[in-house]
């Protein structure tokens, strides 16, 4: 049946591939089943080369309500929780949206896990196509027909939405844009109510085409979508639902991943051709498109319905410009070389590159600038078997596909070696090769209209997937199972985002390893002397949780809640974290209702169990009241530029209509933000040769607290210690210490400015970074560049040289080393951020003021910082253990640097580099801000610290 009808009726390949991996990503799955049994074929063959989303496993992401049913890797297992609530389908018009969709994902789980067990299919409609053979791992295409609906969004204007190329290269972007927006598309929502996912039909390719600027980086096509998504998430409730979770864009452009790398779109399924796992490509959530580059006017690729034959006379091929590492290896080592393993770098005019491919046994696809390569698909259709050459490749249809039985995978350091290893496939295996890359090529046929099986239906597939991870991750409630992009999306099926709540600082908060830098001060002594004085401690360890008696006494009350005064209800919900915190140091382990997208673990943490559940409880419990008074440019606004650019943002974010740590009335604020900006009141106030100093930003500031005491009570009930205060210029921390009558002695003070030798207080005030915004952006000088493994230079600081500590430094080193590059300034036209991507280590030494934007430079161009400061207190070190990623060099051995440097062995500097990469995203701003981002972290700052203050009886 299967062979007879293959013809009759067309097997939507291209297309249907990709909606079905991301109908397996679709966030909504994500929470009811899983990959582990049956998914993945039973043969568990692996390349060491190419990267696979192999250890997606259940035990990974998955709520702690689901269980899984185990019996090989890679599998899909349906959970006891995954078809509950399909047993109540028979009252569905009482159900809403969610629960309907949540019912039809459950169903196609169901449907999915019976056919994996009978190892046969359910359908109510003849096949015309049956996958069966070695080449597949384990598909559900017939579920994601049945079931999956897409809502493409309306809003946007050509060229640069609801458009893309059609030829070339980036096509398949074009195409499956037009294929989305086609009125006969069948897996078109009719509303956006019976959605499993949302399309965003923005184009990366046609931006840059519009847009494109030399030196203008990648800033401009950011902006482009982030204000697609500003748009649809302020007009519909579906982004926020889900935090785009069951979203998904599609773009082949080398670029989209970078475009999209932002937190915005970090729940959001990335379907992109350069999907490369050690960039920002996450293969057990984005999906890997195939590279096509279509004959202009056609739907066809060059190798596409020409005759083969079944002698070939050319052992390998390839043709191509030596761009990129790997291609330039493969041509310094083969071109022209060898009359059987042909390698060129430029066919001869006139010359048949299609045909070449067809009289070859074997075609290479190196990968080149990009990890993607249209060859791939090329090989394919001229019947030739794929040679991939590639690091870090994640290949299309991986989750589906296995690879391994119709290609061959060559690590790079093998290329001298190319020709014996072709020689050695025996011919029965060539054979058997050739004759699987025939049967894959339905699966890398572009059609219009899509046709089941082919690419575009293979991406939905994928969006499937992913689409079940993101919504799992996002949404708290249950949610649909997107089909679309079926094969990539069950993968991000597996990722669900956590409740956070709240905690403070003594016992158990920091871990056992207390490495200290006897040269940089962190507040070590951060503990329990430094509470109120009815707060008792039990001392485990520096700057740890103590939970005291006169703290939990009060949650034995929770029972009359509403009998309670303000103050005591909150009092009740800090001891009720504190509780959650203690616990969670005993058992290292965390409680929540809620499944987590991140979990911190790792060295970089003082105490991971103690901070993970902090943060737990801060994002369930605190709620902050920001006071209205006051008028601009004075109050309610900030910097958003350069180098105090953290303040303004922060204020912003404060005031922000959806902060979800906004109280909604004063009684029900746990702490006070004074949204005053010192450095608006040096650029208004300022005037040059002045003799007054300080005073009159002083007098502002003391003006302000005085009018919200005399107005509300909150000030006096605490004398200030449940507010704080947020300003990154150098003279925040004199202006609010200078204050008449110590006003701010007890308000907990954020700023850059973190001097334990001025008036600095580690135990009370918290450190903020340092962020040089380039302007108009939310990036510094050095995110969101590529990076190399290999850094010529040993060490790179530029910069003027004020304050003692760096004129020390720029008398001792400057132009003296290649190796250790000081400069006071660089030339005229010199890219300051990629000579930091291009060093290994980054010195980072105090100017006039301890804090110095550079470490956050450092850190987004991952570069070890080298961090050179007396009595610096370095931003979140309650939580993060600066000696797990960084260098900490005292001033009295700036002479003695390069040795410093040079003896740290290889594998050290490694180990810190990898830890450099984890902790970016703490240095990350984001706008609305994101779990775990500066902004969060900043507010955890202030949550510990308000732990540690109780309000009086």
């Amino acid at each position: 049946m299967a062979s007879t009808m293959d013809c009759k009726t067309p097997l939507m390949v291209s297309t249907a591939l990709l909606l079905f991996l991301v109908f397996y990503v679709s966030p909504s799955n994500k929470q009811h089943f899983s990959i582990n049994t049956g998914f993945f074929s039973s043969d568990n063959s692996t390349s060491p080369y190419i990267q696979r989303p192999q250890n997606f496993s259940a035990d990974d992401s998955l709520p702690s309500k689901t269980t899984t049913n185990e019996t090989n890797n890679g599998s899909l297992a349906i959970t006891s929780g995954s078809t509950a609530s399909s047993e109540h389908t028979h009252d569905r018009k009482t159900h809403t949206s969610a629960e309907i969709i949540e019912g039809d994902l459950a169903r196609a789980r169901s449907a999915i896990q019976k056919a994996v067990r009978m190892r046969n299919y359910t359908s109510n409609r003849v096949q015309d196509f049956i996958p069966r053979g070695p080449i597949y791992r384990n598909p559900s295409y017939i579920e994601m027909e049945k079931t999956f609906k897409i809502w493409t969004y309306k809003e946007g204007e050509l060229p640069m939405v609801h458009s893309g190329p059609h030829s070339y290269l980036y096509s398949i972007g074009g195409h499956f844009i037009d294929e989305m927006e086609e009125e006969t598309n069948p897996f078109a929502a009719s509303n956006m109510e019976e959605a499993h996912t949302f399309f965003l039909p923005f184009s990366v390719t046609n931006m840059v085409d519009v847009l494109y600027e030399p030196d203008a980086g990648y800033a401009p096509y950011i902006r482009v979508v982030e204000d697609y998504v500003r748009v649809i998430s302020e007009k519909y409730q579906y982004w926020n639902r889900s935090r785009g979770g069951d979203h998904f864009m599609v773009s082949c452009h080398d670029w989209a991943p970078i475009v999209t790398k932002q937190a915005l779109f970090k729940n959001v399924i990335r379907v992109v051709c350069n999907a490369n796992s050690s960039e920002s490509f996450n293969p057990k959530w984005d999906v890997s498109l195939p590279e096509f580059s279509l004959v202009t006017r056609t739907l066809l690729i060059s190798t596409q319905s020409r005759e083969t034959s079944p002698n070939r006379s050319i052992l390998g091929f390839f043709a191509g410009g030596a761009h990129g590492n790997i291609r330039k290896i493969l041509i310094e080592q083969w071109k022209d070389k060898d009359s059987e393993l042909q390698v060129n770098e430029y066919l001869p005019k006139g010359t048949d590159y299609g045909a070449l491919m067809v009289k070859s046994k074997f075609c290479l696809c190196p990968s080149g600038s990009e990890v993607a390569s249209p060859r791939i698909v090329e090989a394919i259709h001229a019947s030739c078997v794929p040679v991939i050459i590639s690091d870090h490749y994640v290949l299309p249809f991986s989750d589906i596909l296995d690879w391994s039985q119709f290609s061959i995978q060559v690590p790079v350091d093998k290329i001298p070696e190319l020709k014996t290893i072709l020689l050695a496939v025996p011919d029965e295996k060539y054979r058997r090769l050739q004759k699987r890359v025939k049967q894959v090529q339905l699966h890398f046929t572009l059609n219009r209209p899509a046709k089941r099986t082919n690419a575009i239906n293979l991406v939905n597939l994928s969006l499937i997937d992913d689409n079940t991870e993101n919504m799992a991750n996002t949404i708290d409630y249950k949610t649909p199972l997107m089909v679309f992009t079926a094969f990539l999306l069950l993968l991000v099926f597996y990722f669900s985002p956590s409740n956070k709540q709240q905690f403070g600082i003594n016992n158990g908060f920091i871990s056992s390893n207390n490495s200290t830098s006897p040269y940089i001060q962190r507040p070590q002594n951060f503990s329990a002397d430094s509470l109120s004085s009815e707060t008792t401690t039990n001392e485990t360890n520096n700057f740890s949780l103590a939970i005291t008696s006169e703290s939990t006494a009060s949650s034995e009350h929770t029972h009359d809640r509403k009998t309670r005064t303000s103050g005591e209800r909150i009092e009740d919900d800090l001891a009720s974290a504190r509780k959650a915190i203690q616990k969670a140091v005993r058992t290292r382990n965390y409680t929540s209702n809620r499944v987590q997208d991140f979990i911190p673990r790792g060295p970089i943490y003082r105490n991971p169990y103690a901070f993970h559940q902090s943060y737990i409880e801060m994002e369930k419990t605190f709620k902050i009241w920001t006071y209205k008074e006051g008028e601009l440019p004075l109050v309610h606004n900030g910097p958003h530029s350069y180098l105090y650019s953290i303040e303004g943002h922060f204020i912003d974010e404060m005031e922000e209509d959806t902060n979800p740590f906004a109280a909604s009335n004063m009684d029900e604020a746990h702490i006070f933000f004074l949204p005053f900006s010192v450095t608006n009141m040096v650029s208004a106030l300022y005037v040059p040769g002045s003799r007054v100093g300080l005073a009159p930003y002083i007098h502002v500031v003391a003006d302000y607290v005085r009018v919200i005491s005399e107005k509300y009570q909150y000030w006096n009930r605490s004398s200030g210690g449940d507010h704080f205060m947020v300003s990154c210029h150098d003279w925040a921390a004199k202006v609010t210490n200078q204050a008449p009558d110590e006003l701010f002695r007890n308000v907990i003070r954020a700023v850059c400015n973190a001097n334990s030798s001025e008036s600095f207080n580690p135990k009370l005030d918290v450190s903020l970074p340092e962020l040089s915004l380039v302007t108009r952006t939310l990036l510094i000088s050095t995110q969101s560049r590529k990076t190399s493994p290999n850094r010529p230079i040993l060490g790179f600081f530029a910069g003027g040289a004020h304050g003692n500590i760096r004129k020390i430094l720029i008398e001792q080193w400057k132009d003296k080393d290649s190796e250790l590059q000081v400069n006071e300034y660089l030339p005229k036209g010199t890219d300051y951020g990629a000579l930091m991507v291009r060093s290994r280590f980054c010195l980072c030494p105090s100017g006039y003021e301890v804090a110095s934007p550079r470490i956050v430079e450092a850190i987004h161009a991952s570069c070890v910082p080298v961090i050179i400061s007396d009595h610096y207190v370095l931003p979140f070190s309650d939580i993060l253990d600066w000696s797990q990623f960084s260098i900490q060099v005292p001033v009295d051995k700036i002479p003695e640097l390069k040795a410093i440097l040079l003896a740290i062995p290889n594998k050290r500097y490694r180990q810190l580099q990898k830890r450099v990469k984890q902790v970016q995203r703490h240095f990350t701003l984001n706008r609305p801000a994101k779990r775990f981002d500066v902004t969060h972290m900043i507010l955890h700052s202030v949550w510990l610290r308000r732990l540690n203050f109780h309000l009086p009886a």
